[in-house]
């Protein structure tokens, strides 16, 4: 498809698109250079989307936001993998103060099943982009009292 058509204009008013990521993330071996290659593919797509946008004169109207459905455990396994873990990532790009919200993770707290302790949830991510994003208050769409993370957006 062009997406430089006529047909796919910046102006039609979308408010969301979901974009799903394939690749083989089932990395319990050889994870280094599995992952290597899947972020490698994933910043080449982002630059060139981002490169898009900013040759669109869009950018700072677009909000890229990514998750995961999991993460990864910190010990490597006997196949120089790692197993499915409950620490994960989140990534906003476009219009944000860059740098780290949270902390790092503290590779000497892990908890009994070897998996990183989350030090932003993923209801305040959420959180942040209905209420810093959108302008929708945060407890409209969300259960519980996630807090907004404030100066990113």
């Amino acid at each position: 498809r062009d997406w430089s058509s006529d047909v796919c204009s910046s102006d039609l008013g979308v408010r969301v698109v979901h974009v799903p990521f394939h690749g083989d993330f089932d990395s319990h071996e050889g994870h280094l250079e599995r992952h290597a290659a899947l972020m490698t593919e994933l910043d080449d797509a982002l630059a060139a989307f981002r490169a898009d946008l900013a040759a669109r004169g869009i950018a700072d109207r677009v909000l890229i936001a990514t998750t995961s459905e999991f993460g990864r455990r910190a010990p490597d396994n006997a196949s120089n993998g790692l197993d499915h873990g409950a620490g994960s990532f989140a990534l906003f790009a476009g219009p944000v103060a860059a740098g780290l919200f949270g902390a790092y993770p503290d590779l000497s707290r892990l908890d009994a099943n070897d998996n990183l302790a989350a030090t932003v949830s993923m209801a305040d991510y959420y959180a942040t982009i209905a209420e810093s994003w959108f302008g929708v208050p945060a407890s409209d769409v969300l259960a519980g009292s996630p807090t907004v993370l404030d100066g990113i957006v």
